[in-house]
C-alpha cells in the first residue's frame, strides 16, 4: 500500500503541505489587508466627523459674533 514516490520529491505528502501552507499564507495576507483597510476607513470617517464638528463649532461662533455686532448700534444709541 505504499504510494509511488517521485525521486524529485522525498515525500508524497510534500506537495499537499506546500499547497495548504500557500492557502494559509494567502488567507492571512487577505485578513491583514482587510483589517488594515477597515482601520483606514474607520480613521478617515473619524477625521471627517471631527472636521464636521469643527465647522459646526465655528458656525456657532460666527453666529454669536454677528449677533453681538448687531447689538452694538443699540448700545451706541442708548
Amino acid at each position: 500500500m505504499n504510494a509511488p514516490v517521485n525521486p524529485e520529491i522525498q515525500s508524497p505528502v510534500a506537495p499537499v503541505r506546500k499547497s495548504r501552507a500557500g492557502w494559509i499564507i494567502g488567507i492571512i495576507v487577505v485578513l491583514v489587508v482587510v483589517f488594515l483597510g477597515g482601520g483606514l476607513c474607520s480613521s478617515y470617517n473619524n477625521m471627517v466627523r471631527l472636521n464636521k464638528d469643527v465647522d459646526e463649532k465655528w458656525a456657532n461662533i460666527e453666529t454669536q459674533l454677528t449677533r453681538r455686532s448687531d447689538l452694538i448700534p443699540n448700545l451706541v444709541a442708548t
